[in-house]
């Protein structure tokens, strides 16, 4: 009996950093998902605005224009490290009614989602070692366009 007394300190040794790593991933990915709904609608948000305020060139027919740069600022309200990749207009389909073509707004940000644990850090980070995951997301919102007369 005497001889198995440091059984159980070997074994929890040896099942105890793989029993964290685990719960530790499951909580990274969490937060991973915690963030990943927040640049989402950040992002949402962000192309609302934009397909609102989104000035035609030139009057009819002479497409659309959008600042990059007044969408990066609106979108840093709500994330400050998120930026805007990339923000353009992009023809649809011609309203036959109106004469005029339809736009969306093309809106891609990019966020690197800061990880907490520095063992799930290994497989979770993008890049590898970074300790950050970086994510990109796209979404296209229909911009408004009134009727000219």
């Amino acid at each position: 009996m005497k001889r198995r007394r440091g059984q159980v300190i070997v074994e929890v040794i040896l099942i105890l950093p793989l029993f964290l790593a685990i719960v530790f991933t499951i909580l990274e990915m969490g937060n991973i998902a915690f963030h990943l709904i927040l640049i989402q609608h950040a992002t949402w948000e962000t192309a609302r605005y934009g397909a609102m305020i989104a000035a035609p060139k030139g009057g009819k027919g002479g497409g659309m224009d959008v600042n990059a740069g007044t969408l990066e600022k609106y979108l840093q309200r709500v994330i400050v490290a998120a930026k805007v990749k990339k923000a353009f207009p992009s023809p649809t389909i011609p309203d036959p009614q109106a004469g005029i073509m339809s736009y969306d707004l093309v809106l891609t940000t990019e966020y690197a989602i800061p990880l907490i644990f520095p063992i799930s850090n290994f497989a979770l980070s993008k890049p590898p070692g970074t300790g950050k995951r970086l994510v990109e997301i796209t979404l296209r919102m229909p911009i408004e366009q009134p009727l000219l007369k």
